[in-house]
């Protein structure tokens, strides 16, 4: 993991103004399918993004082409197949969480304690993980 770029995406996010409206854990960024097509600053477009979708505007610009699994990868370190990516980037906090200050606070939670016991659990299968977001939500949440 890239701990100095998720650091400065976390502060990017943080010194969002409150009233910030361009937000979304279900969206990477408006209609761009790769983040090679997101490197507008946050507030000058109007485009929706997550937290990761917020990375080519914060941290590094994408590649052109580059799609948001491989800029994962190359700017933070994270796949998309491993629990952290879960915990910081999936769009399943949506349902749970899907807020700014939410988002920061995960990445918080992250930087200081790892992922929270309970949040990943390993299928029975050995394949796959199972995630409760519940679980997570309950870890950071107050």
């Amino acid at each position: 993991m890239n701990k100095d770029n998720l650091i400065k995406l976390r502060n990017g996010l943080a010194n969002l103004p409150e009233d910030y409206g361009n937000f979304d854990m279900s969206n990477y960024y408006g209609s761009a399918g790769s983040a090679g097509g997101a490197n507008m600053p946050p507030r000058s477009c109007g485009t929706v993004a997550c937290v990761l979708g917020h990375g080519p505007s914060i941290v590094t610009p994408g590649l052109p082409g580059e799609h948001w699994v491989d800029y994962g990868i190359r700017v933070f370190g994270i796949d998309d197949d491993e629990p952290e990516w879960e915990w910081l980037f999936s769009a399943d906090w949506d349902n749970f969480d899907n807020t700014l200050k939410g988002a920061v606070e995960r990445i918080d939670y992250y930087l200081s304690n790892g992922l929270p016991a309970g949040f990943a659990s390993e299928h029975e299968s050995g394949r796959f993980y199972v995630y409760d977001f519940k679980e997570g939500l309950a870890a950071y949440a107050s």
